[in-house]
């Protein structure tokens, strides 16, 4: 299996990053972001957790071509 992250999801994170940036220091920045990178690599080994996500099915279907 392949963990495979859409651009959308890419710039939510940035996005969110540069909401907290101002608030933290940048080695907390960058520990919650391995965290949250983290926490989605658990798919890899336990791919049925979590809810699926209708706006997504498309995206799978064409990565499996």
């Amino acid at each position: 299996m392949k963990l495979v992250y859409t651009e959308q999801a890419l710039a939510s994170l940035e996005e969110a990053l540069g909401f907290i940036a101002p608030r933290v220091s940048y080695q907390k920045l960058n520990e919650i972001k391995n965290n949250i990178l983290d926490a989605a690599e658990t798919l890899l080994l336990q791919p049925q957790q979590g809810q699926k996500e209708p706006l997504l099915e498309q995206e799978t279907l064409l990565s499996h071509k």
